[in-house]
């Protein structure tokens, strides 16, 4: 589709410029800037209380304010305060860091106006960005906390070859995110509900840790290979092969050896990322398959695994917590989603949850 003719006219000495379609100015926002506009929106916003409260509000406020904008520097989005939709969003998190006493509550802002910025036009995600802001300073801690490991099992899959190291790598993200006593009951999920954070659904139950992490890791518990049978199948064809490397003793039964990976699509990739051609990784695929069994579940290898993850202290007190839990049913939101997010990576201190 063609664009339009345009055609303008000006004196001497103007400056002029044609634009088809969506112009966007970069102005350059300093953090000097950034702090004028984010004062102007926090006196608007404390203006709206009563003249005793001031003081607390305002000091409220500008933790908030120095946590974006630091946010935002090392970030280099500070250009996002010329945006007017996001100084929309800005001044709803002043108002719930005004209304807070928590300094988490201003940590979690900070990071949903960091999500925010970086995606400026991804409207799905926009929505529920700005409902999670809305809501920070009303959500219960202990709700806020199991609403953020359920979405961590749901969201974060370990793409490690080894068992041990999958798991413990779980270990130490649940270590970060389990920073107190997860709730007893369905209380939560009622009061999550109403925040629009989840959707109770009293017709459905949750899989079992059981049957989740079954499908999920299911490369880890595949039935594998009888080491005495591994020489010849490694043999013959496949003998110079980089694929075969990949085949590793089975760590959840012994004498059994199984293909390194999670799950088929890890394979493919593994093969693709060393330029296999596709009919070469369709035959290998389908031999792991059919004679290592990648893809179907072996009943003692899944017993197994749920037993070392049971013996984790953080793993698995939350499996315990999640099994006790599974007759609930429900799905989390975007905005429950989005909340969870930041509230896991303001706990994940040492960066091990991917921030993509």
């Amino acid at each position: 589709m063609m664009a339009g003719e345009q055609s303008q006219k000006g004196g001497q000495g103007s400056n002029q410029m044609q634009i088809a379609g969506d112009y966007i100015v970069n102005v350059g926002i300093t953090e000097e800037r950034a702090q004028e506009i984010s004062l102007v929106t926090a006196r608007r916003v404390v203006e709206e209380f009563a003249v005793e409260s001031h003081q607390i509000l305002e000091a409220r406020v500008q933790e908030l304010d120095q946590r974006v904008i630091k946010n935002l520097s090392d970030a280099d989005a500070l250009d996002s305060f010329a945006d007017p939709a996001f100084i929309r969003s800005y001044r709803k998190a002043q108002e719930g860091a005004a209304s807070s006493e928590r300094s988490s509550d201003y940590d979690m802002l900070a990071a949903l106006l960091t999500d925010r910025a970086k995606s400026p036009r991804e409207r799905p995600r926009i929505v529920g960005i700005d409902g999670a802001i809305d809501i920070v300073d009303r959500v219960d801690a202990e709700a806020l906390r199991a609403l953020t490991v359920c979405n961590a099992m749901a969201q974060w899959i370990p793409q490690g070859s080894l068992v041990a190291q999958g798991l413990q790598l779980f270990e130490s993200i649940f270590a970060s995110l389990i920073d107190g006593p997860l709730p007893i009951g369905a209380d939560w999920l009622d009061h999550l509900d109403a925040l629009s954070a989840v959707r109770r659904n009293s017709f459905g139950e949750m899989k079992t840790m059981e049957q989740f992490y079954g499908e999920q890791l299911i490369g880890y518990i595949a039935p594998g290979v009888a080491a005495e049978a591994l020489s010849q199948f490694v043999g013959g064809d496949l003998l110079e092969e980089p694929w075969p490397f990949l085949i590793l003793p089975h760590e959840l039964k012994e004498g059994f050896f199984r293909i390194g990976v999670t799950d088929a699509n890890a394979l493919e990739k593994n093969l693709r990322n060393v330029g296999k051609p596709d009919a070469y990784v369709q035959t290998v695929m389908s031999r792991a398959a059919s004679e290592f069994g990648l893809g179907q579940q072996d009943d003692a290898a899944r017993a197994e695994l749920m037993t070392r993850i049971r013996a984790l202290p953080n793993f698995g007190l939350f499996a315990e917590w999640w099994d006790r839990n599974a007759k609930n049913g429900h799905h989390i939101t975007p905005i429950g989603r989005a909340l969870a997010r930041a509230n896991a990576f303001r706990l994940d201190t040492g960066h091990r949850l991917p921030r993509e």
